[in-house]
């Protein structure tokens, strides 16, 4: 009697599976894997479809907003740009490629008058100046300071001349500058102009894609549509794109202009980084303010880097 005992002992342990210490048994471990997993799928899914409240906080939907339409990103824009004839401002300039415009970073005085006159002063100290830059629809005109020979600081060329040239003044021309600055009334510009006018949401911004017969413009907007962060320009000849990135805009005078601007043009590869410390709008400017002339028996040398 005993010895069956023993025996059927014997074979009823031999029959159950023995687990290292510590350890459950392999048939239940990846079931209870699998019930978790189960588990965390069902609350992530709950928490997509529906949002789900929590004490840290509430997590929204990932639902697809619509885009705001073309009048909701313009008529802001509209209701601020106040057309301004001239601008003056002070403003730090970072130059990457800038040829005889200073060597790096410079500050500047910059006075424009629209449609298309530009000067430009830059400065290494507040009483040392670099060069004097005149520039109109044509051409540009150029005295560089740093010249002690008189007969070798004055430069002039066609915006023509420059291109050939490869030179990277070609892309520093008044329009450019003027429509970066004044960038909301030049936006409201071109979506009256344009052929075709589009919005649609990324994840973070809104983007607005505007189609005229000479380009093609991409507009970045912050995620709520109210301030500009870069605009994107493209020749419908083709060729390398046009940027402008926008930092923190600042009133002046009524008028929203930007305080920190880069400006990156594609054909020139000019990048000029302005960080803005001062405005006055529609000052007035003496008319000799935009004329330059060599002295007297000295006459213009070519302006080709």
């Amino acid at each position: 009697m005993n010895h069956r005992d023993t025996e059927t002992q014997r074979k009823a342990k031999a029959s159950v599976s023995v687990c290292p210490r510590g350890e459950k048994s392999g048939a239940t471990r990846p079931t209870t894997i699998r019930t978790l997993v189960r588990f965390a799928a069902l609350g992530l899914l709950l928490a997509v479809v529906g949002g789900c409240a929590t004490p840290v906080g509430f997590i929204p939907s990932f639902r697809r907003e619509p885009p705001p339409s073309v009048e909701d990103l313009v008529a802001p824009l509209r209701q601020r740009a106040k057309p301004a004839k001239t601008l003056w401002l002070e403003s730090r300039v970072r130059a990457r490629r800038p040829g005889r415009l200073g060597q790096g970073i410079f500050t500047s005085t910059i006075l424009i008058e629209r449609p298309d006159h530009l000067r430009l002063r830059g400065y290494r100290s507040a009483t040392f100046m670099i060069f004097d830059l005149l520039a109109d629809g044509e051409g540009m005109r150029l005295r560089d300071a740093t010249q002690s020979d008189p007969a070798r600081q004055y430069y002039a060329a066609t915006y023509e001349r420059l291109r050939l040239a490869n030179s990277s003044l070609a892309g520093l021309t008044p329009s450019l500058l003027i429509s970066a600055l004044m960038i909301e009334h030049t936006i409201v510009e071109r979506v009256t102009s344009a052929q075709m006018v589009s919005v649609r949401r990324r994840w973070k911004t809104v983007e607005m894609r505007l189609e005229t017969n000479d380009e093609r413009i991409w507009v970045t907007f912050d995620r709520a549509g109210e301030n500009i962060l870069a605009v994107r320009y493209e020749s419908a000849a083709g060729g390398r794109p046009t940027y402008l990135r926008y930092g923190e805009m600042v009133e002046a005078d009524g008028l929203r202009l930007p305080q920190q601007l880069e400006i990156e043009h594609g054909q020139s590869r000019m990048r000029l980084r302005l960080e803005v410390r001062q405005y006055k709008v529609n000052p007035t400017f003496r008319p000799e303010v935009f004329m330059m002339e060599p002295p007297a028996g000295q006459s213009w040398l070519p302006l080709d880097m």
